[in-house]
């Protein structure tokens, strides 16, 4: 046993020297084996050793017999123990999950919070060949993809399973034979969760299949699954830089021709990565699926998902949450001559000089910036200069086209509703003089002659405060 753990350990790279191990231990078959298991390794492997026990509070006397049991093993043994009394029934309530759920939201708790008190960088816990077969069943009976099939990882960021690849039988013949005593849940026995009932289940359908070990063949399954998925992912996450227009803090917006374009299933693991930015559980394929009927819907088009807003915009499905969808904070700022103005909604500074951008010498007191763009206009025009967000009703004199309402100006330029409160606009009185978009639209009335005198407007933005790439003004060649 010792060996076969050492193998998986050494294979799948779980340890390394001076590492510091939490050990989540319930008192249980499999995590009393694996606790003798490091402890035996201890020395070998060069590690620390402490471990987690979680009451839940849900079985009386025998969870605080459970309790007990943790420390004396812990306390004979020199090991470290951090106990935690979860009432999950409770939690369950308040966070309306199911007791299962609850508990292992609770378990995963516990153990970050152990783990972060002891200094530990990695987590050990005990699932084994049997709990990933009853987790690939239970998965294809609520319907699941290669992602579901993969079952249970060995290595999950900080956490590892070094009994991953041994049985349950191993664990209660080597317990036995070593006269290694544990302690046993009677809930195990219990119908009441869909856990249970599938590991009841397994001998039955072993003998009707007629004897095949169902457990190895699940996990040879899943050994293919998660080969498969890996390539899938590797290809997905190139689908997905190929999509993506923009990613501003809390929001995304992918590009819908690039969507249509990929294979169906890519597609929807590309719409499935953008829901990763917000960490969100229980997504299942039919929230997927609704989502992709986006991109075949009009424009203005939208779903809610939990706490994000989806919505088809022209060309692009954009995701954001539900508090800042319909959200127009507006702006405006006044632009005095030779004065350096910053203005967060646009995370640019600027300045109106008098002073030639042609071989001009401008001071800058932003040393980490550079000029994006300047601007010149008619000198004697520019009166009560602002740089403000939208508002309705106004036009702008575009050279060989006429006055153009804003409104119809950013319709015609397939300009989404959510980015039009965020382009800044130049104005002089109620005139709108400069669209600051990436047409960059100087109103034809104030658009200099060289015979004129001129003012200008420069520029700068720190590209090290930036959240995206794109400068939406950049000046072109």
């Amino acid at each position: 046993m010792l060996d076969s753990v050492l193998l998986t350990i050494e294979k799948h790279k779980m340890l390394s020297k001076d590492d510091s191990v939490l050990l989540g231990l319930s008192g249980g078959a499999d995590s009393v084996l694996l606790f003798h298991i490091l402890l035996a390794l201890r020395d070998k492997l060069g590690i620390k050793l402490c471990a987690a026990h979680i009451n839940h509070c849900l079985r009386g006397r025998d969870s605080e017999a459970d309790e007990l049991f943790c420390k004396q093993l812990c306390e004979k043994n020199g090991i470290c123990l951090k106990v935690f009394n979860a009432r999950v029934k409770e939690l369950a309530n308040k966070r309306g999950m199911g007791l299962e759920e609850a508990g292992r939201a609770v378990r995963y708790e516990c153990f970050e919070k152990a783990s972060k008190e002891f200094g530990s960088n990695k987590i050990a816990l005990a699932h084994n060949k049997n709990d990933n077969a009853e987790t690939i069943l239970m998965r294809m009976c609520r319907g699941t993809g290669l992602t579901g099939l993969r079952g249970i990882p060995a290595i999950r960021g900080d956490i590892i399973r070094p009994l991953i690849e041994t049985e349950r039988h191993e664990i209660e013949r080597y317990l036995s034979e070593n006269n290694i005593s544990y302690r046993t849940d009677n809930s195990n026995s219990s119908d009441e969760f869909l856990r249970n009932r599938v590991r009841m289940l397994l001998p039955f359908m072993e003998t009707a299949i007629g004897g095949v070990n169902l457990v190895e063949k699940l996990w040879q399954t899943s050994r293919i699954c998660e080969a498969e998925d890996d390539f899938l992912i590797k290809f997905t996450d190139e689908a997905f830089k190929l999509c993506l227009l923009n990613r501003r803090q809390d929001c995304l917006s992918l590009n819908i021709d690039e969507l249509k374009r990929l294979n169906p299933a890519i597609c929807l693991r590309v719409i499935r990565q953008a829901l990763e930015n917000w960490s969100l559980t229980d997504i299942t394929q039919k929230h997927v699926m609704a989502i992709s009927r986006l991109l075949n819907s009009r424009s203005g088009k939208s779903i809610k998902l939990f706490d994000i807003v989806i919505e088809r915009s022209f060309n692009r499905l954009r995701f954001s949450p539900a508090a800042k969808y319909n959200l127009k904070p507006g702006f405006c700022y006044n632009i005095p001559l030779n004065e350096l103005v910053f203005i967060p909604e646009l995370n640019r500074y600027f300045y109106l000089s008098e002073q030639s951008p042609v071989g001009a010498i401008i001071d800058n007191p932003l040393k980490k910036s550079e000029i994006v763009c300047t601007k010149s206009f008619i000198y004697h025009k520019m009166k009560d200069v602002q740089i403000r967000s939208r508002k309705m009703g106004v036009t702008i004199n575009i050279r060989h086209i006429g006055h153009v309402k804003l409104k119809d100006y950013f319709v015609n330029n397939k300009i989404p509703k959510y980015e039009r409160d965020e382009i800044g606009l130049l104005t002089c009185g109620s005139e709108v003089v400069w669209i600051m978009d990436k047409k960059s639209i100087v109103h034809a009335d104030y658009e200099p002659d060289s015979g004129l005198r001129q003012i200008h407007i420069f520029v700068w933005e720190d590209y090290s405060e930036r959240g995206y790439q794109d400068a939406d003004f950049r000046e072109r060649d």
